[in-house]
């Protein structure tokens, strides 16, 4: 299983994809590569997210995990763009904030910094 999430703490990876993977962390800048992730479903914290909404400092909270990830020339974004930012809302959502924590999804993509389903 392959974890994935966007690394927020300051250093080198600042802003990167983060992949971990048996034991293994792997770093890609996001305007260089895009990831496709197979298998995937969107994990979140509800507990820690609702504290950094209420105005904590930020730590990891939600990540997706999936069965595979594929590194790709960068790809144009998508139609359905799945957000997470717990400053704004709590949980992982889609563009009309419909709550998407726990939800199974076959293919989700990178874009820059953005998911997108498909």
């Amino acid at each position: 299983m392959y974890k994935v999430r966007f690394h927020l703490a300051r250093g080198e990876n600042f802003r990167k994809w983060q992949v971990l993977h048996n034991g293994k962390r792997e770093y890609y800048d996001p305007e260089s590569v895009s990831l496709v992730m197979e298998g995937c479903r969107l994990h979140n914290n509800p507990r820690v997210a609702r504290i950094i909404n209420d105005g904590a400092e930020k730590s990891v909270c939600a990540w997706v995990s999936c069965s595979s990830v594929g590194v790709v020339d960068p790809k144009p974004p998508g139609e359905s763009q799945v957000l997470y930012n717990p400053r704004v809302t709590p949980n992982w959502c889609d563009g009309n904030g419909k709550n998407l924590d726990g939800m199974s999804v076959p293919r989700l993509s990178t874009s820059g910094r953005r998911i997108f389903m498909g």
